[in-house]
């Protein structure tokens, strides 16, 4: 029992696995309690603002990945002098403080006018925004805390930090279902959700500071010109990727609210999140891995580059699968039990989502293994995919729950699995033979759901 623990407690892998885990829980465990006290608008609302913390991406676009990537080669090169890390370290500050007060920006001017529709439904206005205030005022704290994370992931110091992160939000998750059963107050549950980020923030700025983060920042070096320029244009092309990824993925669920009713919303927005958080968990294996492959590469070990890359991809597919059934089965025995419990899932949705997001899933890891040379093309990927799957939104009826799916299927076969395959091919010569059971496996899946589809039709 000690050493499974131990294992657990220092695993880049079941860490981060665990930390996603957790923040679901955090969403997710006030559900039934928010079902009991309030009518499906305020559901159809809850579920909404937790789309809204995938769109935090908005705000800091894929700086994390790539500020970590900076510290990792440093880190890797044998060669690079303190001054480095001390350069990219004032670098990181500064970016996520410009961050903080973008996603400020987008909060007022951008998402609480997408949101204002449901939170005018739900009949009690004031409390309604007071909820959503005080989640952006968490999100903001959890802003500032990336610059420290991102610097100990850099330092490969993955399992302390989702360690940290899972703690965090277990006890906002407990803390907000026990504020549900006391107060019955969405306020309240809001609020006990996002206090902890506080202590994490303090936590993850000792934990930095040990390792030597403040020794770097007290350092002052003089080297914004150079960062800067390093980082801009990666910067500008994974912004841009990143817009169209979470508008493509998440913001489906703010176009459907525009055309459906609570109940259906509320449906949507559910199934949306859930595989949104399904994707989180399969990709917490390639996040994990990040920092390591980076390294390896780094140093130029392409061979042990490639191992943990093919056993990366084998896990987050694997979990990707067992989670995607795992979950709706659960789901599925908690409503024959609790009929009002969680909004409704629709079988075939789910089915449709389940494959489009197996396609996803299968391109996502191909281009964040690209990544590790941090040469971005987010951008390119992306809008290739935005660029096909908006005009099927379009042509296919946005009032429809199965256009999103059935858009997202088409867009990812058609353009996001070839490029992405493309670069690693290229770039790696990881070759097809290095993922034959992958593929496999994904083939049965496929033919698994489209006889589901046909039964269900």
């Amino acid at each position: 029992m000690t050493s499974a623990l131990g294992r657990l407690w220092g695993s880049p892998g079941l860490t981060s696995i665990t930390a996603t885990g957790a923040r679901a829980a955090a969403f997710f465990v006030p559900v039934p309690f928010i079902s009991a006290a309030f009518d499906t608008s305020v559901v159809a609302l809850w579920f909404l603002i937790i789309t809204f913390q995938s769109l935090t991406a908005l705000a800091i676009g894929n700086l994390p990945i790539i500020l970590m990537h900076m510290v990792a080669h440093a880190r890797a090169d044998t060669s690079a002098s303190d001054e480095r890390i001390a350069k990219i370290a004032l670098g990181i500050r500064r970016v996520f403080n410009v961050a903080v007060i973008i996603y400020i920006t987008l909060a007022i001017f951008l998402f609480t006018p997408l949101l204002w529709r449901q939170i005018s439904l739900t009949g009690d206005q004031i409390a309604a925004f007071g909820t959503w205030s005080l989640f952006v005022a968490g999100m903001v704290c959890r802003i500032r805390t990336l610059p420290y994370t991102t610097y100990l992931l850099g330092l490969n110091e993955v399992a302390l930090v989702r360690r940290m992160e899972a703690i965090s939000w277990l006890v906002g998750g407990i803390g907000s279902a026990i504020g549900l059963m006391v107060w019955a107050n969405l306020v309240w549950a809001m609020a006990l959700m996002q206090a902890p980020a506080i202590i994490n923030l303090i936590s993850m700025k000792m934990f930095a500071n040990r390792k030597k983060w403040g020794v770097a920042l007290a350092r002052r070096i003089d080297g914004d010109a150079e960062i800067w320029s390093e980082l801009r244009p990666r910067a500008i092309r994974g912004a841009i990727g990143v817009i169209a990824a979470y508008l493509t993925v998440y913001g489906s669920s703010i176009i459907y609210a525009q055309f459906g009713d609570s109940a259906s919303i509320a449906s949507f927005s559910f199934t949306v999140t859930l595989f949104g958080l399904i994707s989180q968990l399969a990709n917490s294996q390639t996040m994990s891995a990040l920092p390591a492959m980076s390294g390896a590469y780094a140093a130029r070990r392409l061979d042990e580059m490639r191992a943990i890359a093919r056993k990366t991809m084998t896990r987050s597919l694997v979990l990707y699968l067992a989670m995607t059934i795992i979950i709706f089965t659960g789901l599925s025995l908690v409503a024959a039990m609790a009929p009002r419990a969680l909004p409704v899932l629709e079988t075939r949705i789910w089915i449709l989502f389940g494959l489009a997001h197996l396609v996803v899933r299968y391109a996502s890891f191909h281009l964040h293994f690209y990544t590790i040379t941090n040469d971005i093309k987010w951008h390119i990927y992306h809008l290739g995919t935005a660029a096909i799957y908006f005009p099927l939104i379009v042509l296919f009826g946005p009032a429809s729950p199965a256009t999103y799916p059935i858009a997202l299927l088409i867009s990812a076969s058609v353009f996001s699995a070839p490029y992405a395959r493309r670069q690693s091919l290229v770039k790696f010569e990881f070759k097809f033979s290095d993922e034959r059971p992958q593929i496999i496996l994904s083939m049965a899946a496929t033919l698994a759901a489209t006889a589901l589809l046909l039964f269900y039709k």
